[in-house]
């Protein structure tokens, strides 16, 4: 992995795992890495029709025992196991782990319970422990590797209306820290702190302006803007620890 000149590292033959691979941002990174020439596994929970549209729109575009789609709620340990399992079987090996499985609600102090602490807790910071775990063993004995954890403006700044949410981003960035050092000089661990590149569902106009009116390019991302910085980290490889905004200038504002 060291003493690269420059620009792409080639991901021909190379495996990638991208967690809740199956829509939004996490089905952006599965064609990113298919595009570039990676083998592909990824992990769903609740998205089972979009699972298997990925894995046919896959399959035609790209051919056949590229990708490999499995169900696996990243919060249940023998999910986790299962799914590295099937990776393992079809792929033999992991060099790019994508934690990208998350949830994200509405919760205000005033309305927070508990189990909504928990479930975000569980999903955004646990989950992607858990396959930062499985994926970092094989990584360090096979000799190499890179972990792209998904993070937010969320767990930059605090977000009043969205406590749990806000909370566990916040530890998914200490997360990447604490792998990046807990992993060097193997494995190389960074996040991407994307903003609105794509609204969460539910966002009404008035939602969505006030959230391109904060970012200093006025304007709303793409999914494109995240796989770029996602590659990026696999690219760039004297990076590790790094937490690399796509947000429009949010994080200063």
């Amino acid at each position: 992995m060291a003493g690269s000149s420059g620009g792409e590292r080639s991901l021909e033959d190379r495996v990638a795992l991208v967690t809740g691979g199956a829509v939004r941002l996490g089905r952006a990174f599965v064609l990113g890495l298919l595009e570039r020439g990676a083998r592909v596994a990824f992990t769903y929970n609740s998205s089972a029709d979009a699972a298997r549209e990925l894995e046919d729109d896959a399959t035609r575009r790209f051919g056949a025992g590229r990708v490999l789609g499995t169900r696996c709620n990243v919060t249940r340990e023998p999910d986790v196991d299962a799914a590295f399992a099937a990776l393992d079987a079809r792929f033999g090996r992991i060099d790019l782990l994508v934690n990208s499985a998350a949830i994200f609600e509405r919760t205000t102090f005033e309305e927070i319970t508990l189990a909504s602490w928990q479930r975000h807790l569980d999903v955004n910071l646990s989950g992607s422990f858990l396959c930062a775990k499985r994926a970092g063993d094989r990584m360090l004995a096979q000799g190499d590797g890179v972990i792209v954890n998904v993070a937010c403006a969320g767990g930059l700044r605090p977000w009043p209306g969205h406590v749990a949410y806000s909370v566990s981003k916040a530890g998914v960035v200490m997360l990447t820290q604490v792998l990046a050092t807990a992993l060097a000089p193997k494995v190389r661990v960074n996040a991407i702190v994307p903003g609105p590149l794509l609204m969460p569902e539910g966002y009404g106009e008035d939602e969505r302006r006030r959230s391109v009116e904060r970012t200093l390019l006025r304007r709303e991302g793409s999914p494109q803007d995240a796989v770029r910085a996602m590659l990026f980290c696999w690219d760039s490889d004297y990076t590790t620890g790094a937490l690399i905004p796509v947000d429009g200038g949010r994080h200063v504002r």
